[in-house]
């Protein structure tokens, strides 16, 4: 029987539970969410908003958005904080689409998908432009995991917790399949996220708003964009249309092409190193 996640990431939060969270509180304008969120060096954005209140020991759903350069070959988000039997987001670029997908890693090789953590994705926040792809998605399974086995996991809605994220710039093996197969990550690493300054009263009414058309026309193209602030949004300007499955979503978009990418409030870099 495998030691207890839970009691290996409450172990590790008390040595560090004087530690300041790596990420920030930010208003989205376009969105209408306030997220807790993280930017590395990179150019690679991660944002997590959740309801409020969330239960305290059961699982809640929670939206995330990634915004990375259209450049990468693919880009990851860990919810336990490490690579290793926690939910995976996945996405990358597939030309002018994007494709996001749920795996779970029990190995060091590539995570096969993991039907337990589906991702509806937000289409009207969903796009991708001349420079920079934006997936945001409603997760249901990814805030508390795990069985008997393994040990159940769960993330709290009102303090810090321990993310981690991955990417490479070599393509995925086939972009058009939400199964592929791809290789080693070139960066990781981990950081503190509040979760608390993503706390959003009107949660549902906020993913319903940013879901769109259930037909999948256009949505409708928004304006560009104002520098980042702590209350301004980092969405690109952009024309989308989106489909989406259980466990794999993909966001298309006509390329808008500006100069303008996804900008995003920069954050300091935590523990960045090169295996999990």
């Amino acid at each position: 029987m495998r030691p207890s996640l839970a009691t290996a990431g409450a172990a590790a939060l008390v040595g560090t539970a004087l530690a300041q969270s790596d990420s920030v509180s930010i208003k989205d304008a376009d969105t209408g969410f306030t997220w807790s969120s993280f930017t590395i060096d990179e150019g690679l954005t991660f944002r997590i908003a959740v309801p409020s209140p969330a239960p305290a020991n059961a699982s809640f759903d929670a939206v995330f958005q990634l915004i990375a350069p259209k450049t990468i070959g693919w880009a990851g988000l860990a919810w336990g904080g490490g690579m290793t039997y926690n939910p995976l987001a996945i996405m990358w670029p597939n030309g002018n689409d994007v494709v996001l997908t749920s795996r779970m890693a029990y190995g060091y090789y590539t995570p096969p998908p993991y039907p337990d953590a589906t991702y509806t994705l937000l289409k009207k926040a969903s796009h991708v432009n001349a420079t920079h792809m934006q997936v945001t998605a409603k997760c249901t399974g990814c805030t508390r995991w795990g069985d008997d086995d393994i040990g159940i996991t769960q993330m709290d809605p009102t303090n810090q917790n321990f993310m981690a994220f991955a990417y490479s710039n070599v393509p995925v093996d086939e972009p058009a399949n939400p199964d592929s197969t791809f290789g080693i990550h070139d960066l990781i690493g981990h950081w503190v996220e509040d979760l608390s300054q993503g706390a959003n009263p009107d949660f549902a009414a906020l993913v319903a708003k940013n879901l769109g058309d259930s037909a999948g026309t256009p949505a409708p193209t928004s304006s560009p964009a104002p520098a980042p602030t702590a209350s301004s949004s980092s969405s690109a300007p952009t024309t989308s249309t989106t489909s989406t499955t259980s466990t794999t979503s993909t966001a298309s978009g006509t390329t808008k092409p500006t100069g303008e990418a996804c900008p995003a409030k920069k954050t300091k870099k935590r523990k960045v190193q090169r295996q999990f």
